[in-house]
């Protein structure tokens, strides 16, 4: 509809700081994602998105915690 918009971009950087509780590595990584967003009367109401993090954690050679493992 008129009043949503939908965009995929690319993600790249080098990993400099802490990031969900792991030091910096100084690797590169590149990702991709998607977006879309809902409007009402000029504003951002809704929005929805996914981008592929496990494979940024993969090229930044961290292995995801799992919750309540020991």
């Amino acid at each position: 509809t008129d009043d949503e918009v939908a965009f995929a971009y690319t993600v790249t950087g080098t990993h400099q700081g802490e990031l969900m509780g792991f030091a910096p590595t100084g690797r590169s990584v590149s990702f991709r994602g998607m977006q879309i967003s809902r409007f009402e009367d000029d504003r951002m109401v809704e929005r929805w998105g996914s981008s592929d993090q496990m494979g940024m954690l993969a090229q930044l050679g961290i292995e995801p915690r799992q919750s309540g493992a020991s």
